[in-house]
């Protein structure tokens, strides 16, 4: 359809009545606003980050002091088991020695 020689626009338009600063304006901001959203996204990039390393390095200590506990208490256990060892031992080589004498034999249990 033709309009006094003007043809029939559809496509996207600016029309006369926004000034040409406005448009300036809108532009500039979108371009800052993209500029601000890119560093924080690294700002909270870096600091997620930073979280994540305090994080393992609490987990590390924290399993550290837990290993140290359950090795102590691992001595501990076998301690006592090397203690009972010894004394059932003793009480085997005691048997054992009464058992020689009443025999008769006279061999000396190395030292």
């Amino acid at each position: 359809m033709m309009d006094g020689g003007n043809s029939d626009r559809r496509g996207w338009h600016v029309g006369k009545e926004i000034p040409l600063a406005l448009i300036g304006v809108v532009i500039v901001q979108t371009v800052g606003l993209v500029i601000w959203a890119t560093r924080l996204d690294s700002t909270v990039a870096t600091w997620a980050g930073v979280m994540q390393e305090w994080k393992l390095e609490r987990y590390t200590k924290d399993d550290g002091r837990r290993d140290q506990q359950f090795i102590v208490q691992l001595l501990e256990m076998s301690r006592q088991a090397d203690r009972e060892h010894e004394r059932r031992i003793l009480n085997l080589e005691n048997a054992f020695d009464r058992e020689r004498g009443n025999l008769g034999i006279g061999l000396r249990r190395p030292q």
